[in-house]
């Protein structure tokens, strides 16, 4: 008996009813046209925006109207969702800390809602992986990347005010987004999506072509360096992928040492030339202020190395221990660690970071599994996406942040590729009692 073949993604109602929710985590809760205050407004941190007394009564009806579809959604599947949570418990021990960590908060009641935020986000991230199976979960989000393409060029053409960045002179572009290095950042995720998109007529190819050269002209004109660098990196893994998934076992080991002398060979240049290549790339040598953020973040961490000082709750401006950095000459709008290692410590510990790089590492383990069973363009997409999120880990990139699309996108692939293992493990033992069988 056939199965029966699912619908496009473009023609269901639910995924029409998730494109807003999805497209609201895309631009991290904020849209470049809504709160006009907080865009080309340098040192802003929305996450710390988001719960002050200065929102808007749209941005409320915005995030209640996201979280309250989500959560109807997810009703109607939660009973499969709890199942795939229940062999995925790992992922949830982060959430659940970040709520814990109310108890010592400088700041409980904003560490409590938005903990209970991201609990709902990861869950929901849950639901996807579980509702949304292969192409029809790339789909999903080239739906969303789709909307949020045409939407930037739109504002970039018709409200250049909030869509190009003036704050610094820089004109970048900002399009849908609230920053450029959003726009830069996001559109590499959903390139990512595109490029693993089956493509199987010429008109299909031509579309797809269409759409991914747009999204890269978006990253060049966000003049995002981060997001430049993680284009460069995307393609480079790209390459690595084609040459791993094709090559026999020992031709792997080959390819794993040329990879760790690459890194290797690449980080001793950083190192020694960093300052050049930052001033190559249009920025100061000290990456616009970067290297001074890590010296004077640094001391911080050793306040509370175990437990952090809260979700979210460390950027409180002249509130609590962040006033310490902000009163420090030349840091005065410094409201993000520039590392997501570094920000989960502070927030969270060394017990939140040891989680992070513990998920981090799983994931890219099961990648490594999973590249070397001949994936599906599926499995291959979730592969880049545990890359990209590897990438996150020293770069400026946030993990767990609220109302975040790169968070949604590492608890899904870090689902999709625990479940495709334990597949292979009990498809292995099934071929080899079928071959004994036949023997």
């Amino acid at each position: 008996m056939r199965r029966p073949v699912s619908a496009p993604v473009y023609l269901q109602v639910l995924a029409w009813v998730l494109l807003f929710p999805l497209l609201y985590f895309g631009v991290r809760g904020v849209f470049s046209f809504d709160r006009g205050q907080y865009v080309n407004n340098a040192g802003v941190d929305l996450a710390n925006v988001a719960v002050s007394s200065s929102d808007t009564v749209l941005y409320r009806v915005e995030r209640f109207g996201v979280y309250g579809t989500i959560l109807v959604v997810m009703g109607f599947s939660l009973f499969g969702t709890m199942q795939v949570a229940k062999r995925n418990l790992a992922i949830l021990a982060l959430p659940a800390l970040a709520i814990v960590s109310t108890l010592w908060s400088q700041d409980r009641i904003k560490t409590l809602s938005l903990g209970i935020l991201v609990s709902c986000l990861t869950a929901f991230s849950i639901y996807l992986g579980h509702r949304f199976k292969g192409r029809s979960l790339i789909d999903l989000m080239n739906m969303v990347g789709g909307a949020a393409t045409l939407s930037s060029y739109f504002l970039i053409a018709f409200d250049p005010g909030v869509a190009i960045r003036n704050v610094d002179g820089s004109r970048a572009w900002q399009g849908l987004f609230a920053h450029k290095n959003y726009l830069g950042s996001t559109m590499v995720l959903f390139l990512t999506a595109a490029f693993y998109t089956e493509s199987r007529t010429a008109l299909t190819r031509f579309l797809k072509a269409s759409y991914m050269v747009a999204m890269v002209v978006l990253v060049g004109m966000s003049q995002s360096r981060t997001a430049w660098i993680e284009l460069f990196l995307l393609a480079c893994y790209i390459l690595f992928e084609r040459i791993y998934t094709r090559a026999g076992k020992m031709e792997r080991v080959v390819v794993w040492g040329s990879v760790v002398v690459t890194v290797v060979a690449v980080t001793i240049i950083v190192v020694n030339f960093g300052g050049d290549i930052a001033v190559a790339l249009g920025k100061t040598s000290d990456m616009t202020g970067r290297t001074g953020i890590f010296e004077v973040i640094w001391p911080e961490l050793w306040k509370r190395p175990l437990i952090g000082f809260g979700y979210q709750a460390f950027w409180l401006g002249l509130k609590g221990e962040s006033a310490n950095i902000q009163l420090t000459p030349g840091h005065a709008t410094v409201a993000n660690a520039e590392n997501g290692l570094l920000q989960m410590w502070l927030e969270l510990g060394a017990i939140g970071t040891a989680a992070m790089v513990f998920l981090l590492l799983r994931a890219f383990r099961n990648a490594r599994i999973c590249l070397t069973r001949k994936p599906s363009k599926f499995i291959r997409w979730n592969c880049a996406i545990v890359f990209l999120s590897l990438i996150g880990s020293v770069s400026g990139a946030k993990f767990m942040y609220p109302d975040s699309l790169e968070w949604v996108l590492f608890v899904l692939v870090y689902v999709n590729l625990a479940e495709e293992i334990q597949r292979l493990r009990v498809q292995v033992p099934e071929r080899a009692r079928l071959l004994a069988w036949a023997s």
